[in-house]
């Protein structure tokens, strides 16, 4: 057992510096023709079902040629759950997205590892993945951001309810920062 605990850390651990090198490599520019690339970024709050978790995120297209899309995501999340076992969590996060759509109205579909830290239940991995599908407005000159999205969550370990727990959702609503040209670098 000890060693599948192991190898779950291990895993959460790759995961976690493969997103952060992800995220690290879109802050150059990219070179790419002037209409291909919108480069926008987004801060908002979600709100999660089930768990009570109130996460602010910051997201960033760092691919655009229409229809597709790519974005990565961060967030910093406080989870007041249901279950007294269990208390009150924090959550770092990081997704990988996909954008497909026109002008505003987008399907997501993603993938993000969450490390969460229970303060009354010491457990030793505190690692789930979160894929997800739901759809994203979004004004690229800046503005309202919305989406909302199904969200199911697996844990690398037994958690209250098992392994898994399929009835999550999400809503989401920020703002998002006019774009720069495709000339200009961060």
């Amino acid at each position: 057992m000890k060693s599948k605990e192991h190898f779950y850390k291990r895993l959460g651990r790759f995961i976690l510096f493969i997103s952060i090198g992800i995220i690290l490599s879109t802050q150059h520019c990219l070179a790419q023709r002037k209409n291909d690339l919108l480069k926008s970024s987004s801060m908002f709050l979600e709100v999660e079902t089930r768990w009570g978790l109130y996460s602010i995120n910051y997201d960033r297209i760092f691919y655009h040629s229409r229809p597709h899309a790519f974005s990565w995501r961060s967030g910093f999340g406080v989870m007041s759950t249901i279950h007294r076992d269990i208390g009150f969590n924090i959550s770092l996060l990081t997704e990988l997205v996909y954008l497909y759509g026109r002008r505003r109205s987008f399907l997501e579909i993603s993938s993000s590892v969450r490390y969460w830290q229970a303060f009354k239940v010491d457990t030793d991995v505190n690692w789930s993945l979160q894929p997800r599908i739901g759809y994203r407005y979004q004004v690229p000159e800046g503005g309202l951001f919305f989406r909302i999205g199904f969200i199911p969550d697996f844990y690398l370990h037994r958690h209250l309810d098992g392994f898994y727990d399929l009835w999550k959702a999400g809503i989401s609503i920020g703002y998002t920062f006019k774009r720069r040209s495709a000339g200009e670098c961060d």
